[in-house]
This record gives C-alpha cells, sequence and structure tokens, in this order.
C-alpha cells in the first residue's frame, strides 16, 4: 500500500520585478526522508513535476494560508476562488483590494482564528501583509485548478485525484509540536534529534533549516500533517468557515 506523502509550504506573496509571485519553500517528508524544494507555482502539475513523485503517489499538503471565508460573508470560499479569478496582479496592493472588496471594507475574523490569535486576512489595520497577500497569492493559483484540491476540514470529499488541503500556522504548530514560544530555526537541528530522532535529514538540509526561517516553518507544518491531520473540528461553524490544523491541541 503505498503511504502518504506530506507535504508543507510556507507562504509568500512577495513579487519579484517582474511582478510575478516568487517561488514557494517547500518541505517533503516521505516516510523518515526529509527534502526541501522551491516550487515556482502552487498546482497539482508544478507539485508532482518538481518533486518528481509518480502520479499514483497520495500527497497531503498543509499550507500556509487561510482556506474559508468568514460565515458572514453569505458565500463560500469555492465561491471566493471564483470571484479571485479575473482579479488581476499579485503582491500587496492586488490583495488589500481583493479582500477589501470581497470584505465590503468590514473587518470579520473566522471563529477560529479568534480562538487561535490568529491575523485576519480582513483586517486592514495595521495591515496583515505577509497572510494577506500570500494567502490571495494561494487562492489565485488554487483558482486556475480548483478541481484538483479539496479542503477535508470544510467538509469537502477527497476522492483519488485531489490533492487534500490544511490550513495550517506556523506559530501554533512551533508550540504543538516543540514546546517552544517562538519560532527557533537555529535550534531545529537539536530539536528534530530529541524528539524525532527517526526522521533522515541531511547536512545539508540541516544548515538550511538553521538559516532560512521560511524553510523551518515548511518544516513544521509538513510535520504538523503526521501529527494532527486526524484531528477534525466538531462545532458545524468550523465546517462552514475552515479550521487551523491542531487548534483543539492543547498547548504545553
Amino acid at each position: 500500500m503505498t503511504k502518504d506523502v506530506y507535504i508543507g509550504i510556507d507562504q509568500t506573496g512577495a513579487v519579484n520585478r517582474l511582478g510575478k509571485p516568487k517561488a514557494l519553500p517547500l518541505c517533503l517528508m516521505e516516510g523518515n526522508r526529509v527534502e526541501f524544494f522551491y516550487l515556482e507555482t502552487f498546482s497539482k502539475e508544478s507539485i508532482f513535476k518538481t518533486l518528481k513523485l509518480s502520479p499514483t503517489q497520495k500527497i497531503v499538503a498543509c499550507v500556509d494560508c487561510v482556506l474559508g471565508v468568514p460565515q458572514e460573508l453569505g458565500l463560500t470560499w469555492r465561491k471566493a476562488l471564483e470571484l479571485i479569478k479575473p482579479w488581476e496582479g499579485f503582491g500587496r496592493e492586488s490583495a488589500r483590494s481583493f479582500f477589501l472588496k470581497l470584505g465590503g471594507g468590514q473587518i470579520f475574523s473566522r471563529r477560529v482564528e479568534i480562538q487561535s490569535r490568529a491575523n485576519s486576512v480582513f483586517k486592514e489595520h495595521p495591515f496583515q501583509k505577509n497572510i494577506q497577500t500570500g494567502t490571495y497569492r494561494f487562492w489565485k493559483e488554487i483558482a486556475s485548478s480548483a478541481e484538483d484540491f479539496a479542503v477535508p476540514f470544510l467538509g469537502e470529499v477527497v476522492t483519488a485525484d485531489k490533492i487534500p488541503l490544511y490550513e495550517g500556522y506556523p506559530t501554533l504548530s512551533w508550540k504543538l509540536i516543540f514546546g517552544v514560544k517562538c519560532r527557533m530555526p537555529d535550534r531545529l537541528p537539536l530539536l528534530i534529534e530529541k524528539s524525532f530522532p527517526d526522521l533522515v535529514v541531511s547536512q545539508e538540509s540541516l544548515s538550511l533549516l538553521k538559516s532560512d526561517p521560511n524553510f523551518a516553518d515548511a518544516f513544521v507544518l509538513a510535520l504538523s500533517l503526521k501529527q494532527f491531520r486526524r484531528v477534525s473540528p466538531q462545532e458545524e461553524v468550523f465546517r462552514i468557515e475552515g479550521w487551523i490544523l491542531g487548534q483543539d491541541i492543547e498547548v504545553p
């Protein structure tokens, strides 16, 4: 039986000088093997091509972006994907104008964001540049091939041809997995050795984790899938608005 391949992807809404989104830091966990890649575009085709996986491999992905919308908006996340398709450009201004339009200028937060004290993409003051531009980028690229993905926490059915998507929150994952109050990329090699000695991580990859907080976050997102994927929200509101992986776990 083919085992699941877990991937954690840190978000970036940053653009290059041509206005194109920068590559996404990705962590692959296949069994005990850990590797790191840059993903140019978030799509099923790009994922399989970049990771050089067999089409029969079962991928499960955790992404650092919002997957869902506040129920006050009166629309589904899938409808929001349809609305984002014609939106032009990437980066801060495109993201800001889209979420301002979607939220009608009001500040909404999903229930899971309130519980986890996470930022809302609809919040204007202070401006949520990272999570807003990153979420906008993911949504726009997902919208181009939305039939290739399913979000289990929204009650969507995961068939053999779809990649299940889980929403992750790196700050929460660091706390849950390693019991630390903030990100500590420079300590990751020691934390891995202590808590996950069976993981096979090359010296080159360990150096990358220490030096690049984006790859460190991608790593903890992939690890969150292995640790918390079976934990699902119980209240109906979370199947409407979405859920953050591991939110019901007690933080050390």
